[in-house]
């Protein structure tokens, strides 16, 4: 079964990748009509709702770095403003969910996320937006997380830089479990080769760099194709991306820098001639290319493809 995490991951990944498509009669957004659309939906919403500026972003995605946005992310620390407020998280996030209702916006849940549709301001006078609330435990963890570069730095999205990314934190963080039963290296089913059918690794998300124990062996006492998570196994490890880099790498070996983009990551880190784990490379690649290839509407990076023909990796 597929935790809350996995299941909003997904449709977050499907509304960054297709372009707003959970609520209805939305348009694409031109980056000039942004920020006056952001100003006033903190002058319609959040002013209105006590959310300080303090608990909430929309420095986060390709909003902004682009001609036209699909929709506009907003990460907000729900807990922190509702504590702020002295109420309930819960009860605080159903109030945000009845003012946009009672505002017209035609609010939707899935998952923590709510999405609604708010007007353009600007030049775009009649058409509507989609805009996701999301949940965010650590703001400036999300904007790292979620951050996409511009059109001219890139000629990929921020959707290619965190699959690169998330590939290679697994890959290299792989390490057996002190209570694993089999410590025998195992294959999985798609012919990947884990340290035992027990692990821990690394994985990135929204609120920071967590270790997760993850198990072949299902509830059942039989093997499954695909690793289950425990999630009562899982820890927070650092909200400092460098610091995660220092602990998968070393001190300074590598910067924030590095992970500006797809190519910056490619380049300066995978094909790195110093790279520590070389011998995780194509394992990275596969499961990078695999990532990507489940996305829809996404294209393919030509170094990924390039690279996956000439070495017959798939």
């Amino acid at each position: 079964m597929k935790s809350k995490f996995d299941i909003l991951f997904e449709h977050v990944m499907k509304m960054i990748t297709e372009g707003g498509h959970a609520v209805a009669n939305v348009s694409k957004i031109k980056r000039e009509n942004i920020q006056p659309t952001l100003q006033k939906i903190e002058e319609m919403i959040m002013t209105p709702l006590n959310i300080s500026k303090d608990f909430w972003t929309a420095e986060i995605g390709s909003a902004g770095k682009k001609d036209y946005s699909g929709d506009l992310d907003i990460a907000i620390d729900f807990a922190k403003a509702a504590a702020s407020l002295k109420k309930d998280s819960k009860e605080f996030k159903n109030e945000v969910f009845e003012k946009l209702k009672d505002g017209g916006y035609s609010p939707v849940r899935y998952a923590a996320n709510i999405s609604f549709n708010f007007p353009i301001q600007g030049d775009q006078e009649g058409e509507g937006v989609q805009v996701d609330f999301f949940p965010s435990n650590n703001l400036e963890f999300t904007k790292f997380r979620m951050y996409s570069p511009t059109q001219e730095a890139s000629k990929y999205k921020g959707v290619h830089r965190f699959a690169l990314l998330a590939s290679i934190v697994k890959a290299v963080s792989l390490a057996i479990a002190d209570d694993a039963v089999d410590r025998n290296k195992y294959t999985a089913p798609d012919g990947r080769v884990y340290p035992a059918y027990r692990f821990k690794q690394l994985t990135v998300l929204d609120d920071g760099v967590f270790q997760v124990t993850k198990s072949f062996m299902g509830k059942s006492g039989k093997f499954v194709k695909a690793a289950q998570k425990d999630p009562s196994q899982s820890k927070l490890v650092t909200t400092n991306p460098q610091e995660m880099l220092d602990m998968l790498f070393g001190k300074n070996k590598y910067t924030i820098k590095d992970l500006d983009s797809f190519e910056s990551i490619w380049n300066n880190i995978l094909f790195d001639s110093e790279f520590p784990y070389p011998e995780k490379r194509d394992e990275i690649i596969i499961a990078v290319w695999h990532s990507i290839n489940d996305m829809n509407d996404i294209v393919m990076p030509e170094e990924l493809q390039d690279y996956v023909d000439e070495h017959n990796l798939i």
